[in-house]
């Protein structure tokens, strides 16, 4: 019998290269099929001013398709942010508390804020987020605009799989009233601050009138425009954001009611993590909340505790993740 590695070695170099590349995608998601990952929860060392950093991995480390992807995946050496990220997850399996500067730095040359200062959580999970869907395949210049596309791209990267969506634009000038429509893929939404989540989600759904005037694609004439939002593909898990923040040294601290069940069009969301800020950006304080399995666990660094349902502080809520039922 023939060795197969003889006969890559005949071919050529970016033969060899696609044939390894689609092996591993059908392995990745061979793996995937057959197990989910739930680690038991590991207390976090905060060093550096890294509080930002521990609660977002925390609500990741819970976000089962991701993780189990990246902890059995085979990657290769050109996807080192993939491979750092899975040395991460493997050492937080097997401990009990874990310093994770060790990662933080591996990640520091390509994620420039971690320099050892406070940071915004969410502009870490963003790019973070995106050095990964990156390296699986999908480049920052590179759009998805239709269902098909965002499918055939899901196939093969687990990060647009499991987080992207596509949302239809709908604007009416209100001069001569045509509609123009655009369509643009997203992996979190920013939400205004309201009395509750389920409201600030029917907000960004409302129908809403521009103030200023735009030109008209139509009429080519400047007039105030109607926008009205709707989401033609829902993400498995939909990430929410508060625009709490009005500048650096100002923050809008009202309490938001947040439920465990969210509802957009007849899609049913559960929330199963959730990052809370206290303070300031300058100076604050970050704790995650996740769902283990089906009991609640507060991450405060070093300090991890079980919690009742009703013990779950939503004071503070700032990055919210919903999967969907």
């Amino acid at each position: 019998m023939v060795c197969l590695g003889r006969i890559l070695g005949l071919l050529p170099s970016n033969i060899q290269s696609f044939l390894i590349s689609e092996f591993l995608v059908s392995l990745n998601k061979m793996v995937q099929m057959e197990r989910r990952l739930v680690p038991a929860p590991c207390r976090l060392v905060n060093t550096k001013n890294n509080c930002f950093f521990n609660s977002v991995m925390q609500c990741t480390m819970y976000t089962y398709p991701v993780v189990t992807y990246f902890e059995s995946g085979l990657f290769t050496k050109e996807q080192k942010i993939c491979k750092k990220f899975q040395g991460f997850i493997t050492k937080y399996i097997d401990s009990k508390i874990m310093d994770p500067q060790f990662f933080i730095d591996g990640l520091a040359t390509e994620i420039r804020i971690l320099d050892g200062n406070e940071q915004d959580a969410q502009e870490f999970l963003l790019l973070f987020y995106s050095k990964l869907t990156e390296e699986l395949g999908l480049l920052d210049n590179m759009s998805i605009v239709n269902v098909h596309q965002l499918r055939k791209i899901g196939r093969t990267n687990i990060m647009v799989k499991t987080f992207f969506g596509l949302v239809l634009n709908r604007l009416r000038c209100m001069g001569c009233f045509a509609v123009t429509e655009h369509t643009h893929q997203f992996r979190n939404l920013t939400l205004d601050v309201t009395e509750s989540m389920q409201e600030s989600v029917d907000k960004y759904f409302k129908e809403e009138v521009y103030n200023s005037e735009v030109e008209c694609e139509s009429c080519k004439k400047r007039a105030k425009v109607c926008v009205t939002r709707q989401i033609t593909a829902y993400p498995e898990v939909l990430i929410l954001q508060l625009s709490r923040f009005i500048d650096v040294d100002r923050k809008n601290d009202s309490y938001v009611v947040v439920s465990e069940k969210m509802q957009i069009d007849k899609k049913t969301y559960h929330l199963t993590g959730m990052v809370c800020h206290s303070g300031t950006l300058r100076n604050g304080h970050y704790v995650a909340y996740a769902k283990v399995n089906s009991l609640w666990h507060s991450f405060d660094d070093m300090n991890v505790t079980e919690l009742n349902e009703s013990h779950i502080s939503s004071t503070g809520a700032y990055i919210l993740f919903y999967s969907r039922i």
